[in-house]
């Protein structure tokens, strides 16, 4: 993929990068000028990830189901790269049983990587991205997040779950903007939008019309990201 240089100066962690729709992300972002840390719990995946990427890109080797590992993963990212300021959440798990057939084990594995490792990253990247005066989230849901759906039954309530915890966190973030005179002047012209957090449906055509007003693919997705955008 051509480098277009597009978000030259961005700091990107990538959850899920490795495979899928996540290691498209990695790849869209860092032909766009991103360094990009590849984090996936498939260590040798990660690192051969970042090997293909190229210079500015970092395999790490993390499940995102640990606080101690999402933690270290993000400490490792700031200090390779001198800060944090895009997070994506795109490490997740599909399970197909019908209702009676789901064991809790399927159950918990699926809410802890899509929605509790959601949680884990965010709480472990806030700080860096509120510090870098410009930082953007955005977390993949689905249209299961949005209504239910035979034989998925813990997916369908990961997405929903990862959809109310992306609305609260954009709330308490617009509340903290909104109190802190120093990131409320951040580098856009608009203060509100420093923090971004999306649910760009988990497929390769996302559509964005929440925030562009039109359909986008994978490859164009990395314009999400860029400030001066229309909310």
């Amino acid at each position: 993929m051509a480098r277009n240089g597009k978000l030259d100066g961005r700091k990107a962690l990538v959850t899920g990068g490795a495979s899928g729709f996540g290691r498209e992300i990695a790849r869209t972002l860092k032909a766009a000028g991103a360094a990009v840390a590849v984090v996936d719990v498939n260590a040798e995946s990660a690192e051969e990830t970042a090997a293909e990427l190229g210079e500015g890109a970092l395999g790490i080797g993390a499940d995102v189901r640990a606080a101690a590992d999402v933690r270290a993963a993000v400490d490792r990212a700031v200090e390779a790269f001198g800060g944090l300021d895009t997070l994506v959440i795109s490490a997740g798990v599909f399970h197909i049983a019908d209702f009676e057939e789901v064991t809790e084990e399927d159950w918990d594995r699926t809410l802890a990587v899509n929605l509790k490792g959601a949680f884990l990253a965010t709480q472990a990247a806030m700080p860096h991205l509120r510090a870098s005066g410009r930082g953007r989230i955005v977390m993949i849901s689905s249209d299961a997040g949005k209504r239910g759906f035979a034989g998925i039954a813990p997916y369908t309530a990961s997405k929903f779950g990862l959809n109310g915890l992306m609305e609260s966190v954009a709330a308490e973030v617009r509340v903290q903007l909104d109190r802190d005179d120093a990131l409320a002047a951040p580098p856009d012209a608009d203060g509100e939008r420093q923090f971004w957090v999306t649910d760009a449906p988990d497929s390769f055509q996302v559509v964005a019309e929440r925030f562009l007003g039109r359909p986008v693919r994978c490859l164009e997705w990395a314009s999400l990201l860029e400030p001066g955008e229309p909310a």
